[in-house]
């Protein structure tokens, strides 16, 4: 593509929305590392207060204390202490096709996954490797755990990008195309924010006040290679958002790059140690073995 389409946001978006498993067969053997920082905060309304006497365009409550997806109930204080996520994240494909990525966050949870040309080695924080045969689109679902390319976090946004024309740049060897990010009032985007069906009205009643980052993109495949995004936005919680409820402060700090191709990627080699699937209990099939096994010429 011309460097010059670059400055349409949508075009940016459906580069970043390049599925996972598409990934390899334009970049070859890589690894991609992010991180992604994120800090939330309920908004108070001046005056709403939070208990039974609040005015009709009261905001509800906020976020219950270690809990953040939960508000708290009735007449309880607002918690105005920001709620904070760290993710990282990386993936990475070696010249055999060998497939090694993980996905962790300070919260304490995580998963991490080998697949060679036989069995996928899986394991959970702080847990031993499972060896396995890979199931349906387990393997699918694990490459878009571990690859977060930015996509969800600028297309939230994307009313208010505003794209500088592209510079010719280089990026591991490789001719790039290299776009800078900021904040312009949606007005002036002549973009109008999704909407349609409750899913989306969330989205329509975003505003954003804080918009910068830099985008690189493989000039030749058209891939990402380097992405950094700094945002902020006062948006309402999804359950909310029809009735104009509770709404809260997000910033989101996203970066993710590319740091090794080609020969630069090592080999990716199974675990040493791993146990064996956990075996689940099936008393009826093991009983109609049994009574099978008591009954001759039963099938």
């Amino acid at each position: 593509r011309g460097g010059a389409e670059l400055t349409r946001a949508a075009l940016l978006l459906q580069l970043l929305s390049l599925s996972p498993a598409a990934v390899p067969a334009r970049l070859g053997p890589h690894r991609i590392e992010s991180q992604t920082q994120w800090s939330i905060t309920p908004v108070v309304t001046p005056g709403s207060g939070s208990g039974p006497a609040a005015g009709p365009g009261a905001v509800r409550p906020g976020f219950k204390v270690d809990s953040p997806a939960q508000p708290y109930d009735g007449g309880a204080a607002w918690e105005s202490t920001a709620v904070t996520l760290e993710e990282t994240r990386s993936i990475a494909v070696d010249a055999a096709g060998r497939l090694q990525l993980a996905s962790q966050n300070d919260h304490g949870t995580g998963v991490e996954a080998v697949l060679d040309q036989n069995f996928l080695y899986l394991r959970m924080r702080y847990a031993p490797y499972i060896r396995y045969k890979p199931e349906g689109d387990q393997v699918a679902r694990l490459r878009a755990t571990a690859y977060e390319s930015g996509a969800a976090l600028l297309e939230t946004v994307a009313p208010y990008v505003r794209l500088s024309a592209p510079v010719e740049a280089t990026a591991l060897g490789r001719p790039a195309w290299q776009v800078t990010l900021a904040r312009q009032d949606a007005a002036g985007g002549g973009r109008d924010k999704r909407a349609g069906g409750a899913g989306s009205l969330w989205r329509a009643a975003t505003a954003v006040d804080m918009l910068n980052g830099t985008v690189t993109i493989d000039r030749q495949k058209g891939t990402l290679l380097n992405l950094q995004l700094h945002v902020r936005f006062v948006a309402p919680r999804p359950d909310s958002a029809a009735s104009g409820g509770e709404r809260v402060q997000v910033e989101a700090e996203h970066q993710v790059r590319v740091v090794a191709l080609d020969k630069d990627v090592p080999a990716i080699v199974a675990p040493a140690d791993w146990i064996d699937p956990p075996s689940r209990p099936r008393p009826m099939l093991d009983r109609q073995e049994l009574l099978n096994g008591l009954s001759p010429g039963r099938p």
